[in-house]
């Protein structure tokens, strides 16, 4: 059984993580650019957003959205359920994998069919 009281709480706990990286990547994105606009560059905004996603890792961005998308099926009680063949997820695979909208099974034929 799932406890949803833990599981969210741990969730919130990675999502904070999350953000505070996605904010020093902002503040470090925002730094480039006033250095890049003192030195009088063009296309400013590219330079900006070029800069955000530089300092954000491919991790980073996925891992906040497979979070995000974890809290919604927890709020809407699909937690825990995997999303391609509905089996219940075992506990121990969720213990590891917070994020996972899959079972172990699918994960792996996913996996498998993916690369």
């Amino acid at each position: 059984m799932i406890d949803r009281v833990e599981t969210r709480r741990l969730l919130l706990l990675d999502r904070c993580d999350l953000l505070v990286r996605f904010h020093q990547a902002l503040d470090r994105a925002d730094n480039d650019y006033d250095a890049f606009d003192r030195l009088g560059g063009n296309d400013q905004a590219g330079h900006w957003y070029a800069c955000l996603v530089s300092r954000l890792s491919d991790w980073d961005l996925r891992a906040l959205g497979e979070l995000l998308a974890a809290l919604d099926r927890l709020e809407e009680g699909s937690y825990g359920s995997c999303a391609a063949c509905g089996a219940v997820i075992d506990t121990q695979w969720l213990a590891n994998h917070r994020y996972s909208a899959t079972c172990s099974d699918c994960a792996v034929t996913m996996d498998v069919g993916g690369s």
